[in-house]
């Protein structure tokens, strides 16, 4: 799968934004495929011999042609019939975005429409003030993923116990904060105990 053209081949291409390509292709040519710890990884894609590539009715120039392939998966195109984009990612910001992904649920508008009352005598037209309960009710709107969930009783996310961070000293030299006026006295029978102290 080739993506393009676009850039200074077709500025006008739908993926072009601020005169760069919005989906970061051409892609950079690289000898070995180098991981990113908090994003896309660098893919191999090796410089070609010199000439012209045509696909599809399209012409290439052969020696950067790698650079437009987009990375994706012969196997779920075959099985599925369609263009699957498949690449790794390992930033955090992937777990956030597939939570959103699978529980956000569809769109929806709440459309009515209503008869007009209108009185005789003066002419004025008389509505019902807006039903907010009404409309709450009508706007909620369950996805039939998160519908499932519930009636299958699943546990949708769960935590677990709660972090805190201990402050680690030896035995005996705790840290000790006060104020210069402060009783000495009660400054030590203070240290005396820490949270890690009164762990162990």
């Amino acid at each position: 799968m080739m993506h393009g053209p676009c850039g200074s081949l077709k500025p006008d291409s739908p993926c072009m934004k601020d005169g760069r390509c919005t989906k970061g292709f051409p892609k950079p040519l690289a000898e070995v495929t180098r991981g990113n710890v908090d994003g896309y990884p660098v893919y191999r894609r090796r410089r070609r011999a010199a000439g012209t590539l045509k696909s599809k009715n399209r012409e290439y120039d052969n020696a950067t042609a790698n650079q437009g392939v987009v990375p994706h998966n012969p196997y779920f195109s075959q099985k599925y019939n369609c263009h699957i984009n498949v690449e790794v990612c390992t930033g955090i910001t992937a777990v956030k975005y597939l939570y959103k992904y699978v529980y956000k649920g569809s769109d929806k508008a709440v459309v009515t429409i209503e008869a007009v009352q209108v009185e005789r005598r003066n002419e004025a037209i008389a509505r019902d003030e807006p039903n907010e309960v009404l409309r709450y009710l009508n706007a909620r709107y369950i996805a039939p993923v998160e519908a499932c969930m519930r009636l299958l009783d699943c546990v949708v996310k769960r935590k677990s116990h709660s972090v805190e961070q201990l402050t680690v000293h030896l035995e005996g030299n705790q840290f000790v904060t006060f104020r210069s006026d402060e009783n000495e006295q009660a400054v030590i029978e203070r240290g005396g105990h820490t949270m890690l102290t009164r762990f162990f």
